[in-house]
């Protein structure tokens, strides 16, 4: 068969058709993506921008159709962050030459807080960048609750020791108090006054324990930061002793001269616990049980395990352990799996290791595991090395008979408290050292007693806590009717007075001062003075 004509393949080919994306392409791309985008060009003016990135950072509708650039957009999403220190930080990241490739964290909180990570791709050829943010907001958000859920777990492991520990505390202070009232009916009012010493101190014990746990259980902010090792590991044994068995003897060996660590101290604090509660378990029933916690100094000239750590870099190693029933090595592999636990039902949930793994990996650390069944299992934390912080020295005891100094101040506290009894303790206290005291039961009280003509307050002490009118509303209506008057917030719950815990109200307008229950006088008197001491001269009390 002859072979068709040029001239007929030629007619019946069909037509060249171009398949490179054209800019009408790449933005219906860009509208379709999950992720902000940007596109720069080499000399930083901006080619394309998607819907998700104006969302986010609260830019009008056509914001870019003027032709911005990375001068005027730096302007434009700087509002965005709550901090501008933080803001320029990441925008000489964000602006470097040498960041291709990399990714970064950028936490925003206008027009609403979101955690996002920057993830930079360079173009062929250098002709420019590709800026990529991803959304980790709910992810971090299910990460943290997952974080809390863990921490919740392993506290119910420790409460029943110590709800041993507070029912001695109580009996001691009990004990103590009937003892005293007895000396007093008697005439023996020097024996009562050492037993009226021993009660208020057993109280404070108390008080401490109660500290621990719900710093542990508090949903903190995340501080990356130096802090002592050694103190942390001292405040996990303080705890230990109130919840785990005595017959579980705990020992600690600290060197003199340990280097301070970088992290989280909260967070940290949760792996000690975790990897402690873990060693308890191991040794239950088990005579003779031991768990050793020691921390030593890992210079960077000694050799890690391929894969873990960063060249040039000191770490502490910190250790927990324990001669319990030991790790099968059929099952050592697996034992930092989520949900993976050997324990029986309702002992466990099996995410205390993973979780700890993830701490510890997300502060730039590692973890490792060595053990032998029916012998001493050995978890071992390495952290990055910090900077020497220099250590606040504690005032020293107050003695007994300097328990009531006298303010020699006409100073007016309005007491503002639901408890009756605190109430009252609070006025006889302030009153003991020369303050004039008034009361009043809520906030609503609190308002009307400053609202009436003839009265005036230097500082308001209020509770965080009350009905009708929470402590932080009040607050805000004092500052409105009494702006020169200080307030100072008061709570038996330490997550609302911890300065470092996350906190109600508006956060650019925090109380003057913040003292948690129970208190004793020396204490409520330095936060009051201090607070009283840094008002204004000649400020005004009330406008009411």
């Amino acid at each position: 068969m002859p072979s068709p004509a040029p001239e007929l393949l030629k007619s019946t080919s069909a037509p060249v058709v171009s398949l490179e994306p054209t800019a009408a392409d790449w933005a219906f791309v860009a509208e379709q993506m999950s992720e902000a985008l940007i596109i720069l060009r080499a000399d930083g003016s901006i080619v394309l921008a998607n819907p998700h990135f104006a969302e986010w950072f609260g830019l009008p509708q056509g914001f870019f159709e003027t032709g911005m650039d990375l001068a005027a957009l730096r302007e434009s999403i700087a509002p965005c962050f709550i901090d501008g220190k933080i803001f320029e930080e990441k925008w000489r990241h964000l602006t470097s030459a040498k960041v291709s490739g990399s990714t970064k964290i950028w936490e925003i909180n206008q027009p609403a807080h979101r955690t996002l990570e920057l993830r930079t791709l360079p173009l062929p050829s250098q002709a420019g960048t590709v800026l990529l943010w991803r959304d980790l907001t709910e992810k971090h958000h299910l990460q943290d609750a997952l974080h809390r859920a863990q921490r919740m777990e392993s506290l119910g492991r420790l409460s029943g020791g110590i709800a041993h520990d507070i029912n001695n505390l109580l009996t001691a202070i009990s004990g103590n108090l009937s003892l005293a009232l007895h000396h007093m009916e008697t005439g023996f009012p020097a024996e009562a006054r050492g037993l009226l010493a021993t009660a208020s101190k057993v109280a404070l014990d108390g008080r401490d324990i109660v500290k621990q746990l719900l710093t542990h259980a508090r949903k903190s902010v995340e501080r990356v930061q130096s802090f002592d090792l050694c103190e942390l590991i001292t405040d996990v044994r303080g705890l230990l002793k109130h919840s785990i068995s005595p017959l579980v003897l705990v020992e600690v060996q600290l060197p003199k001269s340990l280097w301070n660590v970088t992290a989280d101290r909260n967070s940290i604090q949760q792996v000690v616990i975790n990897l402690c509660v873990n060693a308890v378990d191991a040794m239950k029933g088990r005579a003779n049980s031991r768990l050793t916690i020691t921390a030593t100094n890992f210079p960077r000239a000694i050799t890690r395990p391929a894969g873990h750590g960063q060249a040039g870099t000191d770490y502490v190693r910190l250790q927990v352990r324990d001669n319990g029933c030991g790790i099968p090595p059929e099952i050592l592999q697996s034992i930092f799996d989520p949900f993976y636990t050997t324990k029986a039902q309702g002992e466990g949930t099996g995410l205390g290791l993973s979780i700890s793994h993830d701490i510890v990996a997300k502060f730039g650390g590692w973890i490792e595991c060595e053990s032998q069944p029916e012998a001493e299992t050995t978890f071992s934390v390495y952290l990055p090395r910090g900077e020497k912080v220099a250590v606040e020295k504690r005032p020293a005891p107050t003695s007994l008979v300097k328990r009531f100094p006298s303010t020699a101040s006409a100073e007016r506290i309005l007491v503002v408290d639901d408890d009756a009894m605190v109430r009252t303790v609070s006025a006889r206290l302030l009153s003991g050292v020369g303050y004039k005291v008034d009361t009043a039961i809520d906030g609503v009280e609190a308002l009307e007693w400053l609202r009436t003509p003839g009265n005036a307050a230097d500082l308001v002490l209020l509770d965080v806590s009350m009905p009708r009118l929470s402590g932080h509303d009040t607050m805000h209506e004092i500052r409105h009717l009494c702006p020169g008057v200080p307030v100072v917030m008061c709570s038996g719950s330490l997550t609302l007075c911890d300065p470092d815990a996350p906190q109600e109200g508006d956060p650019m307008a925090p109380p003057d001062g913040r003292i948690s229950k129970p208190y004793d006088v020396v204490e409520l008197t330095r936060m009051l003075r201090s607070v009283l001491d840094r008002r204004p001269a000649g400020a005004e009390l009330c406008v009411a």
